[in-house]
């Protein structure tokens, strides 16, 4: 993981921390306990400068040849870290008992919610979503990542990598478990995919093309499943009902439209007039039959075309 010990040299050791909440847990401890200096200046430094002071700190305490006892030292650390200031295995089950629909309903919001900026209307202002721009980091969520467990895995390492406290984490997983009740229990789009057998990649530029959010709150999906996902993601994605419906409207009657033309491809039109009565039996067949007023005509001729043996 990106907070583990890295090496740089042969002959060096380093620790590589991903936040400033895990640099200064480092200092803390090391101030506490093996007697090290706070850095001057600190607010002024970068976060990559802090990194190198950190680890010229913990050469200080030790013979820098004493590769061993440094080691050591960085081992303690991330431990002493994981422990006090990280979520542990059980605190992720909110995300990892999950299946993939929420998984990737998850992974949109805190992409959203890390890199918009105002963040959308619908976060709760007194909440941590309205505000997580200022505490996750925003590469956590790579774009490319075409599959569940990836998508995942972007959503512990968000968390472990952010400015939040521990206590702070777990306050926005509740946030995300409530704010998530209302968008999943409406799962049209999960009945439709599976009643209308959707083409999933016209289903994804469809809802791309309807709103240019589309691209950039999903990732970039390569295959049939992954086409799905992010279409319903999107959509699940949308905090109005209004926009919901007329997305998922919108998405049925363009697919039935679509099918429409496709049946009709290889027929040709036909304009006639027909005297009042002829027309009057005709919409009576049609209505008693249950079919469209083609359907009736080309089912008269069939039956004429038989009587005459054309077919």
């Amino acid at each position: 993981m990106a907070f583990n010990v890295v090496t740089h040299d042969e002959t060096k050791e380093e620790l590589n921390p991903m936040s400033f909440r895990e640099c200064w847990f480092y200092f803390g401890y090391l101030i506490e306990h093996y007697k090290a200096r706070k850095p001057h200046n600190p607010h002024e430094l970068s976060l990559s400068d802090l990194v190198g002071r950190l680890n010229d700190d913990i050469y200080s305490i030790v013979e820098q040849s004493d590769t061993k006892t440094i080691y050591k030292i960085n081992n303690e650390l991330i431990k002493e870290f994981e422990k006090q200031d990280q979520l542990a295995v059980s605190e992720l089950k909110w995300l990892t008992s999950q299946g993939e629909r929420f998984c990737n309903w998850v992974w949109c919001v805190l992409k959203d919610a890390s890199q918009r900026q105002p963040l959308n209307k619908y976060y709760r202002r007194e909440g941590l979503l309205h505000r997580l721009r200022e505490y996750l980091p925003r590469k956590s969520f790579d774009d490319n990542c075409n599959n569940h467990h990836d998508r995942q895995q972007d959503i512990i390492k968000a968390f472990k990598h952010s400015e939040l406290a521990r206590k702070d984490q777990l306050l926005l997983t509740k946030e995300i478990v409530e704010f998530s009740k209302d968008r999943l229990e409406d799962n049209r789009i999960c009945k439709m995919f599976d009643k209308h057998s959707y083409d999933p990649q016209w289903a994804w530029e469809y809802v791309q093309n309807a709103s240019k959010d589309a691209e950039y709150l999903a990732w970039r999906p390569t295959s049939d499943d992954e086409y799905k996902a992010a279409t319903i993601a999107f959509i699940n994605m949308n905090h109005t009902k209004l926009i919901k419906n007329s997305l998922i409207s919108g998405l049925s009657r363009a697919w039935s439209q679509r099918l429409q033309r496709q049946k009709n491809e290889d027929k040709s039109c036909c304009n006639i007039y027909l005297n009042p009565a002829h027309k009057s039996w005709l919409d009576t067949m049609v209505r008693q039959d249950k079919v469209r007023l083609a359907e009736m005509v080309e089912k008269l001729i069939e039956q004429e075309a038989e009587m005459r043996n054309l077919t």
